[in-house]
C-alpha cells in the first residue's frame, strides 16, 4: 500500500534518507518548481488549482546553507516579505528567539551584519533564516538540512525551536535531515528510499 505524507499544523515531520533518494526532489515538488503527476492537496485543494504565489505565501523555506545578504538584520528577515510590517518582523524576531542577538547588535535590527553573516555564528544564522521563513505567517515552513553545518548542542537548539513552534503557533513543519536521533523526536519519521517513502527510520 502507498504511503500518504500528510504533514497537519502543528505537526513536525521528518524524512530522512541517503543522498540521492529523492527527498530534494521531493521539496521542488512542493515548492511548484516542476509539474508533478499524481495528487497532491493543500486543505481540500489540489495543489494545482493554488496559484503559485498564494502557496508561496503559505509556506516558508529554511535550507542548509542561509545566506546573509550585506544589508541590515530587518532587511534579511523581511526578504521573504519586503513590505512586512514592523510588527510582523519583531513577531518573527520573538518566534525565531532573535531578541538577544538584536539587543547584542549596536544599532539592533538596523545594524548592518555583513555579506555572509559577518558578526552572527551558524546557529544566529539559522534562526535569521527562521525568522525570513515565518515573517510570511505561513501555514507549512519546508526545511532541507537545516542544521547540517552546526554543532551538536546549537543542533539541539534548533530542533527544540521547531517543536515549539510547532506546539504553540500551530506552524506544520516538513524536514529533511540526515540525523535520526533528533529526528526521531519529531511527531513522525519517514524514510525516503528510491524515491517511496516508508514509515519509520
Amino acid at each position: 500500500k502507498d504511503l500518504t505524507l500528510d504533514v497537519p499544523k502543528g505537526q513536525a515531520v521528518a524524512i530522512v534518507g541517503a543522498s540521492g533518494s529523492g527527498k530534494t526532489t521531493l521539496f521542488s515538488l512542493l515548492e511548484r518548481l516542476y509539474d508533478y503527476s499524481g495528487y497532491i492537496s493543500v486543505g481540500h485543494n489540489e495543489l494545482k488549482r493554488v496559484t503559485i504565489d498564494s502557496w508561496r505565501n503559505l509556506m516558508g523555506s529554511i535550507t542548509q546553507d542561509t545566506y546573509i545578504f550585506h544589508a541590515t538584520l530587518e532587511d534579511n528577515i523581511r526578504l521573504a516579505k519586503p513590505h512586512a510590517s514592523a510588527d510582523e518582523v519583531q513577531r518573527a524576531v520573538e518566534q525565531a528567539v532573535l531578541s538577544d542577538v538584536v539587543t547584542r547588535l549596536p544599532k539592533g535590527l538596523r545594524t548592518i551584519v555583513g555579506s555572509g553573516g559577518v558578526g552572527l555564528s551558524g546557529g544566529e544564522r539559522q534562526r535569521v533564516a527562521i525568522a525570513r521563513a515565518l515573517v510570511n505567517n505561513p501555514a507549512l515552513v519546508l526545511a532541507d538540512e537545516p542544521t547540517g553545518n552546526l554543532d551538536h548542542k546549537t543542533t539541539e537548539s534548533i530542533f527544540e525551536l521547531i517543536q515549539t513552534l510547532n506546539a504553540e503557533q500551530n506552524i506544520a513543519f516538513l524536514l529533511v535531515t540526515h540525523d535520526m536521533s533528533l529526528a526521531q523526536k519529531l511527531s513522525r519519521c519517514l524514510t525516503m528510499q528510491d524515491g517511496i517513502l516508508k514509515e519509520g527510520a
